[in-house]
Parts: C-alpha cells; structure tokens; sequence
C-alpha cells in the first residue's frame, strides 16, 4: 500500500473443533493485537457495519449476560429486546454513519410509530 501500512494477513491457530470457542479466542487474538499499538485500527473501522457491532453486543451477552437473548429468529440470529428495532433502523449502516445525530433520529423515528422513548 501507498500509505506505508501492511495488510499482511495472521492466522490464530486455536486447538478446538468448537466454532464459538475458535471465535472467542480470534476476538481475543484481535483485541490482544490492537492493544499492542498496530495501527490497522482506523481502517477496519470504516469497513465496520452495524451487523459487527450487533455480533459483538451478542458475543458480550453469551459470555456476561445470557439471559439478555430473548430468542432466535429463522435463521438463527440472536434476539434481544428492542433488536427488531435496531435492525429495521440500522442494518447495513457503515458504523461511522452511526452518530448521536443518527441516534435521535432514530428515536424520532421510533416516536414517530407510536413508541415511548428511553426512560430517563
């Protein structure tokens, strides 16, 4: 690249046939990573989309609050409370276009079908 980055890909070799638990210790390959200061950081960000966030809030859920999954739907997405809304509103967004503007519009939004909005 131009830029003096390197997009040199790494493997993790993880010792287990389990999916979750191989996805578990990637994360925390990947998070080791960024702590270490590599600089690849920025740039991932802006490939991020609202499904990433929502696989990481879930990912969170699984392992501290389990009982925050409400359910699954048909294809096997973790449901959690207000998750129907959250998807209608944000699915496909970049997670840079998720700004406190985007937000209070998408209270307004909820508002405007007839919801109350966030409890103070």
């Amino acid at each position: 690249m131009g830029d003096g980055t390197s997009k040199k890909q790494k493997f993790v070799l993880t010792d287990t046939n389990d999916a979750e638990e191989a996805y578990r210790q990637l994360l925390e390959a990947r998070n080791a990573t960024f702590k270490e200061g590599v600089n690849a950081l920025p740039q991932e960000v802006r490939k991020l989309r609202y499904e990433d966030l929502r696989r990481i809030l879930i990912d969170h859920y699984r392992e501290h609050h389990p009982d925050s999954i409400t359910g699954y739907d048909e294809e096997g997405v973790a449901k959690f409370a207000g998750s129907i809304w959250l998807d209608k509103y944000f699915t496909r967004k970049a997670v840079s276009d998720i700004t406190a503007m985007e937000i209070k519009k998408f209270v307004e939004w909820r508002k405007a079908k007839g919801h109350a909005g966030p409890v103070n």
